[in-house]
């Protein structure tokens, strides 16, 4: 199964990967929300796990242009925020 890990705390990024690959996934890794996006229109993903923090395109960006080509693609955002209006609009 691949994986799509977009993640701009590189360390993280690098830790979710080495997780991953130990568990025989393919991650494909990145820091850049467009980067992300092209990914995700090139390629089959079983998941796609995305940073809320991530440089332009923001994260919103990032998850409509997934959901729009992949709709029941499962997408776990990561996120030091804690105000519920900023999970909402995620959510949304």
């Amino acid at each position: 199964m691949r994986i799509l890990v977009a993640e701009s705390d590189t360390a993280l990024g690098t830790f979710l990967q080495r997780g991953f690959d130990a568990e025989d996934y393919v991650v494909d890794l990145t820091t850049d929300g467009e980067e992300a996006k092209l990914m995700a229109q090139q390629r089959e993903y079983a998941a796609a796990i995305l940073d809320v923090n991530l440089p332009t395109p923001g994260i919103l960006d990032v998850v409509r242009e997934v959901r729009t080509r992949r709709q029941h693609l499962p997408i776990l955002v990561l996120s030091n925020r804690t105000r519920p209006e900023d999970r909402v609009q995620v959510l949304d």
